[in-house]
């Protein structure tokens, strides 16, 4: 897949993918509808979870997705991008956003707490919303807070996001966190032994990016020191 087939500032993360996301209990529920984002009746679905659970993970995966198994076109886009788009407050930005968008069978939308106080970013979102839905498109949004409890979004925007369903992403247990750091050391071909795995469980935050971050500094030390990654290293690497 060529990222030109998107209109996009920031490109499709390769490795974001159904396949690189490791899901356990309900997450699994939120990767399935996503898959079948086609096939649903509504035309709109929100995932919702704190920050490092993966959202931006499942929506770029979708977008990548639904491009590869449809004949419909496909955008991804954040806030930043759609500021980009806007930069100015004339009409003429926003009639160009929608028109750029209206025959797109999916668009996806992260970041959407970054919509709160800014009317003008909630006023393109909900025509976006219009003119993709109502050409038959469907739209997926991710954010950290529910449009349950998002007060200060206008009230039709915050009506039509609520449509269609919103699925909370659970941070991943502790099953699912060791296997995302074997997935992680895998990719890199990178030994780590359960007593190393158990200790970063214990000392790294519990999100994701943290734990790419950790590995890739970890990945450096070994091959820099051509030592073998042990706790008492991973200590003075990670300064845990």
């Amino acid at each position: 897949m060529e990222c030109s087939q998107f209109i996009l500032e920031f490109p499709i993360e390769p490795n974001y993918s159904f396949d690189s996301f490791i899901a356990s209990g309900h997450n699994k529920l939120v990767v399935q509808e996503l898959l079948n984002i086609k096939s649903r009746h509504e035309h709109s679905l929100t995932i919702t979870g704190m920050a490092g659970v993966g959202k931006t993970h499942l929506l770029q995966a979708a977008a990548s997705y639904f491009q590869e198994n449809s004949q419909g076109s496909t955008a991804y886009l954040d806030i930043a991008s759609l500021v980009q788009q806007l930069a100015s407050s004339d009409e003429g930005d926003l009639s160009r956003l929608l028109e750029s968008y209206s025959s797109y069978s999916l668009v996806a939308v992260d970041e959407l707490e970054q919509l709160e106080n800014r009317p003008g970013l909630q006023e393109a979102v909900l025509f976006l919303f219009n003119r993709v839905s109502s050409s038959g498109g469907k739209l997926l949004f991710a954010s950290r807070n529910s449009p349950h409890t998002m007060t200060c979004l206008r009230k039709d925007l915050s009506s039509r996001l609520l449509w269609g369903d919103v699925l909370p992403l659970n941070p991943p247990d502790d099953d699912t966190l060791g296997k995302i750091l074997a997935k992680m050391a895998n990719d890199r071909q990178v030994k780590l032994s359960p007593k190393l795995i158990k200790f970063l469980k214990l000392r790294l935050p519990r999100r994701v990016p943290d734990y790419a971050q950790a590995m890739a500094a970890l990945d450096r030390a070994g091959k820099g020191l051509k030592h073998k990654l042990t706790v008492p290293l991973a200590k003075k690497v990670l300064n845990l």
